[in-house]
Formats: structure tokens, sequence, C-alpha cells
């Protein structure tokens, strides 16, 4: 491989190790989409100054208490879980076994040697704004895969308990399943905006999609990045959307350099492809994590796939059109032996000088 051929490829390469390291984190059990749906119907009694949702689809409670109001959530066996003090400190009791089972989905964890619900409380302080979210196992469905819509389980009444200024009050809801909508049209439409992209004249679809597909990927994972069940997938997707829409504004300016306008639009598709990834689920489920719009959070996903599909091909295919070849990196010497009169051999009378 020659010199030129490993600069154009240094910048698509680099990008896509980049990536690699950049996706770690999101890997870290985020919240995913699924097909349960769980909802808070009531608060009882009636309490002025607190409110309470469930935020990505099942994946947490979320609790809002106003200034003055004291709130204690329950755990598991009835223990202090959660307080939010009159003030909006928000402190976690780091003796309280739900502490660490929630931490996990499925509570497939291990609990300290020093958890003990019935033991004084180690509160510890995780906030400051009135405001606590947190995965509770009471308000989804437990056990892997997707449940039997025939069985009872699709519908299920569950109850939080905790106590507002010392008097006991429950958070009421319902979580329920709902029918997958179908992915192939989502998949269709990658598939075909890949085969544009691919063959289309000079591949303005593909260089062109990239810093745009890459502004709809920003818009759609800032709104996942504002929910506690989306922070870290939102947030990837931002910055996978940002870097996108850099290689690809990159990309389109510099068309008097083929070989980088070539990788940067490579680079930028593998962001693009980087950000949907993880994020496939969303095409097969029917209760997402993000409060955009369903129909946006799937074109999201099925647009960068295909526009970053068609934009590596594209890409690659440039950087390899663009390559100089073996034969022209070859010495005169190497064509032959011939060299034109003029050259520095034949004017210096050299041993193949017809004059000698």
């Amino acid at each position: 491989m020659n010199r030129r051929t490993r600069q154009a490829w240094r910048t698509p390469v680099l990008a896509a190790a980049f990536l690699v390291l950049l996706a770690g984190p999101a890997a870290a059990d985020p919240a995913e989409p699924g097909d349960v749906r769980s909802e808070v119907t009531a608060i009882t009694p009636a309490t002025d100054g607190v409110t309470a949702e469930v935020v990505g689809g099942d994946s947490f409670l979320r609790l809002r208490v106003e200034p003055g109001r004291e709130v204690v959530v329950l755990g598991y066996a009835d223990e202090p879980y959660l307080r939010v003090g009159a003030d909006g400190t928000v402190e976690v009791n780091d003796r309280s076994p739900a502490r660490w089972l929630n931490e996990d989905r499925q509570a497939a964890v291990e609990l300290p040697a020093d958890v003990d619900p019935e033991a004084p409380p180690a509160w510890r302080v995780i906030g400051n704004d009135g405001e606590a979210a947190w995965h509770d196992h009471r308000i989804h469905r437990m056990g892997p895969g997707r449940p039997d819509p025939t069985a009872q389980e699709i519908g299920q009444d569950w109850q939080v308990r905790l106590t507002v200024d010392g008097r006991p009050v429950t958070i009421e809801g319902r979580y329920r399943y709902l029918s997958p909508p179908p992915a192939w049209p989502w998949w269709a439409l990658a598939a075909v905006v890949a085969a544009v992209g691919i063959g289309w004249p000079r591949s303005r679809v593909a260089s062109g999609g990239v810093p745009v597909t890459g502004a709809l990927v920003i818009v759609v994972g800032s709104r996942l990045a504002t929910l506690p069940a989306g922070g870290a997938q939102g947030a990837m997707a931002v910055a996978l959307g940002a870097i996108a829409v850099a290689l690809g504004l990159a990309g389109l300016l510099l068309r008097r350099r083929p070989s980088v306008q070539s990788a940067c639009t490579a680079a930028g598709g593998a962001a693009l492809v980087a950000s949907a990834v993880p994020r496939l689920g969303v095409l097969s489920h029917s209760v997402l994590v993000t409060d955009a719009p369903p129909w946006l959070d799937r074109l999201s996903v099925s647009a960068a796939l295909g526009v970053g599909v068609a934009a590596v091909v594209v890409g690659v295919r440039g950087v390899l059109a663009t390559a100089p070849r073996p034969a022209d990196q070859l010495a005169p010497a190497q064509l032959g032996g011939y060299q034109p009169p003029g050259t520095s051999a034949s004017a210096s009378g050299g041993p193949h000088d017809p004059r000698s």
C-alpha cells in the first residue's frame, strides 16, 4: 500500500477506532425498548406537592416533590429506601436492599454484607432538586423475553408505598402488554436508502445525506438524553450525530481533494451506523424509551443505518478510486530500460549513451 493510499485510509480507520471506544459506555445496562408499558394511575390519598410518573416505558419511576414536603419511599421490605427532604435534598439508604437490587432490571445482584432492612438507615446525598428517579421492580414485569399475550400477566396492577410528612401514601399503577409493530417497513426503508445512495450518480445522496441524517440523530438523541431511562444512549447518539455532521460537511467542502472527501464521507457514515446499531430495538418494539414521537425515533434509526451504509461504501470506493496505481509509482528505469532524450542519463553520456 503506497503512501497516499495509507494517508487516505487514515481518517476512516482512526474515526472507526474512536467510535468503538466512544460506544463502549453505552453498553452498561441501558434501558431498552420493550412491549410492556407501565403507567401511574393514582396517588392515594391525593397529595398536593407530590407527583409521580413512569418514564422509559417501564424503566424508571420518577418522583417530584415540591419544597416544604418530606417524602420517604419504602423499599421491598418496607424499609426506608429514598428520602426527599423539605429543602429538596435527595438521599438514598445504602443499607436498603432496594438500593442494590434496583441496579439490575432482573435484580441479579449480590447484596453487600452490611445491607440490612432492619438496621438504622445510612443516608447518602444523591441530589438536591427535589426529584428522584429509580428503577423499581414493582412497576414492571419480571422475567426475560417477551410476555405471553394470552397470559394474565399482560395486565397487572402495582403499588409503591411511601410516607409524606409521616403520613402513609401509595402510588398506584398498572402495566400492560402492547403488540409490537411490524419492523419490515423500517428495514425496507433502510435498504432502499442504502441502495439509492450507493447507486446514485456522483453519490450525492450518500455525501449530502450524512450531515442531514446526523442532524436528525442529534434531535432524537437530545430528547432521549433528558430522560433518566436513556441518558447514556441519548448522549451517545448526540455525540455520534455531531461527528457525522462535522465529517459530512467536511466532505462536502473538500471536493478539490477527492481522497480526503471520500475518507470523510466513509467516516461520517461509520458514525451513523454506530449510532443506529445499539438502537435497532426501536424498529421491532412497541414501547420506546424516548419521549419523541415513535415514528421519528424509528425514522432516525432507519435513516442512519441506510445512509450510513451507503456513505461507508461510497467513501471506501472513492478512496480506492483516487489512490495512485502501482504503475504510477515506477521509476523510468523500471519501464523497460528506455529513457527519453534529454534525461539525465542521455545528457551525461552514461554507459547506455549511443554516443559512447
